[in-house]
Order: structure tokens, then sequence, then C-alpha cells
């Protein structure tokens, strides 16, 4: 009777076997049980065959970004900064006029690239400081930017501007709001509601003043 097995194909050998008739392995090592050369095989196959698709799933996955995800600013007002070229290189190449500026700096809004479209609207406010809609949307992308107060000082001056900016008391609102001075936010949402024709908007902020007289 069988006292042992071949360590490599796992057969039956007589006990004074030096070598097994199937597989030709010496018999010095031998193991219990009934596993064999062929589950190494199939261990092996495996292995390579989670390699494989690994590698081939590395290389037909698009290129990660290595920069640290932004998120966007919060909602309400446009928000969100996400600067994607040379501040330096960007600067020098801003065109002279006024227009052009403030044609670049409502792009570069709308793109939610709020650094650059502060310096746009920065240089045209030095060429002419009195255009209220430049002021207001200049306020905008400082609270975009964190930078609440500073909107509100510009909010603020487009109001001195024109003192029937809708949009600059919307965003005061907003800002306030943001900051937790309800009371403040409040008033300017009321009088926005208080001075404007029936629209689409004015739903829009009665809906936020029925929001915070809800919770406050």
């Amino acid at each position: 009777m069988a006292e042992k097995n071949c360590s490599g194909c796992g057969e039956p050998l007589a006990a004074s076997a030096r070598f097994c008739p199937a597989c030709g392995r010496p018999a010095d090592g031998v193991r219990k049980g009934k596993s064999s050369l062929k589950d190494h095989v199939l261990i092996l196959i495996v292995v390579v065959a989670a390699g494989a698709v690994y590698l081939a799933a590395q290389m037909m996955a698009p290129e990660a970004d290595a920069r640290p995800e932004k998120k966007p600013a919060e909602m309400g007002m446009m928000g969100g900064q996400k600067p994607a070229m040379n501040m330096d290189a960007f600067i020098a190449s801003l065109p002279k006029d006024f227009e052009s500026l403030v044609s670049m700096g409502n792009a570069l809004m709308d793109q939610t690239h709020y650094a650059m479209a502060v310096e746009c609207y920065t240089r045209a406010l030095n060429l002419n400081p009195n255009d209220p809609n430049v002021v207001v949307d200049l306020g905008a992308c400082q609270h975009a930017l964190g930078n609440d107060r500073e909107a509100i000082a510009s909010f603020m001056k487009g109001l001195s501007l024109d003192p029937a900016h809708k949009i600059a008391k919307y965003n005061l609102g907003i800002v306030y709001w943001g900051m937790g001075d309800t009371a403040q936010a409040r008033g300017w949402w009321e009088t926005f509601v208080k001075e404007s024709p029936p629209s689409e908007m004015r739903s829009q902020v009665e809906a936020l003043l029925a929001q915070l007289n809800h919770k406050h």
C-alpha cells in the first residue's frame, strides 16, 4: 500500500520509490492531500490573467488629473474658481480698451475663472470707474473667490452709481445670507421684491424670502 504521494503530481508512491513514475520528480519531497501540479499551474494562470487585465485597464483608462478636484462655489451667485493658465502671461496678453476688458471679464466669469475676471474688471474700472454693471460683476467675482467684504463694498458702490440696480440688491442678500446675517439678507430681498414687477427673478427672490422666513 502506498504510504506517500508525489509532491509534484500527487500520484501515490510506494514507500520504497525514489522517483515518481508519473512525472519523474524525486520522491524525497512528499505532501499529504490531493492537490497536484495542476493546482499550481491554474493559480499561475489566474495570476497572470489578472495582471494582464489590470495592465490593459491601465493602458485604456484616460490619464488621471493629478490636480486636486475643484469644488464649485455656493449656489445663488456664480462661483467656483478654476484658473487654467499662468497669471503673468494672462496679464501680459490683456487688451487695453474698456470694452474689450469688460467683454473678456464677462467671458471669464461665465467660465468661472474668477481671479482673471477680477483682473479684467479692475483694469476696466481704472479706465471708467462709473459703470455700475462692471462694479457689480466685480463684486460677484469677489464673492465667488470668498472675499465677501470686498463684494459688499462693490455692490454698495454699484448702488451709489445706480440706486435702482436690482442685481446688486439681490447679490447683497445672497452674500449676507451666506455670512449668517439674515436680517440684512431679508432687508435687501424685501427691497428687491418691492421695487420689481412680476418676473421669474422676482419669484425666485420671493421663494428665497419664504425659505429664510421659515428658518428664521
